[in-house]
């Protein structure tokens, strides 16, 4: 547990507390979900118009494009699968919020893996353009299912 607490310290000390990135409660969340196995994480994503960098105006989608690029080698190394990535095609919800441009979904090996990829230098490095490139986000995580007795509702 003590070796968690500085792993999820790192992670906030590097990457802030300020809803951008998880923050501790989030991270501690991640690590309870994981457990010792596999997690998932659906992120809904609603891109910027332009983003304004050094070598001119890009769109919010080639700035992602940019930081999916810079974490892909972070991303294989800590055992990411992805398991969909591209547009949103239909959403029906009860809340208001529902012109997401793309949803991407992933699997990670354990919640360790995703920490270890997030305070990798690639992860760092590329980060700033998903925070330029993406207007909002809705992040869903959760652990790998567990087998359900004969009669429960799915």
């Amino acid at each position: 547990m003590a070796e968690q607490e500085e792993l999820i310290r790192r992670l906030v000390a590097i990457h802030g507390d300020e809803g951008i990135s998880p923050a501790a409660q989030s991270w501690r969340e991640i690590f309870r979900l994981g457990g010792h196995g596999p997690i998932h994480i659906i992120n809904l994503l609603k891109f910027r118009q332009q983003v304004d960098t050094p070598a001119g105006p890009i769109s919010g989608v080639a700035a992602y494009a940019r930081y999916t690029a810079g974490v892909g080698s972070a991303f294989a190394r800590v055992g990411g699968q992805r398991i969909y990535f591209g547009q949103v095609g239909h959403v029906f919800a009860l809340g208001p919020v529902t012109d997401w441009d793309a949803a991407i979904v992933t699997r990670y090996p354990s919640a360790e893996a995703l920490a270890q990829m997030w305070l990798s230098a690639e992860f760092i490095s590329a980060h700033r353009n998903r925070v330029d490139g993406v207007e909002r986000s809705q992040v869903l995580v959760f652990g790998e299912p567990q087998a359900r007795s004969a009669g429960t509702a799915g």
